[in-house]
């Protein structure tokens, strides 16, 4: 019997040590921006609240890493996104033209919550802390 239970936590200890966490990959960010229209939930840059800047905005992210910008059927403005993986934290970049409304999203956002409609972001600049906050239109 003593046997037995030795080898039954054996058995339990070593499967355990095999376990590691899943490693983190952009698809789920990807796939959930291309799914569907989004609008900015919160968007602080350098301690100021910038959301009204944007109110009525919605950003549609196309397959092609295109991203459109639109208030009502208003093309406002168009620019690129990607996602990519760095240090296991998963990123969305934008590049919009300088000297334009949206010049201010074009950085590294580390995703820090993606689920219920509501993709959260942010960026460590020094003493200041960039939150973009996406939320779905449906």
């Amino acid at each position: 019997m003593k046997y037995l239970l030795f080898f039954c936590f054996a058995l339990l200890f070593s499967s355990c040590q095999g376990d590691q966490s899943p490693t983190r990959t952009d698809q789920n960010l990807s796939q959930s921006l291309v799914e569907r229209s989004w609008l900015i939930s919160v968007f602080e840059v350098e301690g100021v609240n910038r959301t009204g800047d944007f109110e009525g905005v919605n950003f549609n992210f196309l397959p092609s890493g295109q991203v459109e910008v639109f208030r009502g059927s208003q093309l406002l403005n168009e620019g690129t996104w990607s996602t990519t993986v760095e240090e296991g934290r998963v990123v969305l970049e934008f590049y919009f033209s300088e000297k334009s409304n949206y010049e201010g999203f074009n950085r590294k956002w580390y995703q820090t919550l993606l689920g219920f409609g509501r993709i959260t972001f942010r960026v460590d600049d020094g003493l200041l802390e960039d939150r973009l906050i996406l939320q779905s239109t449906y």
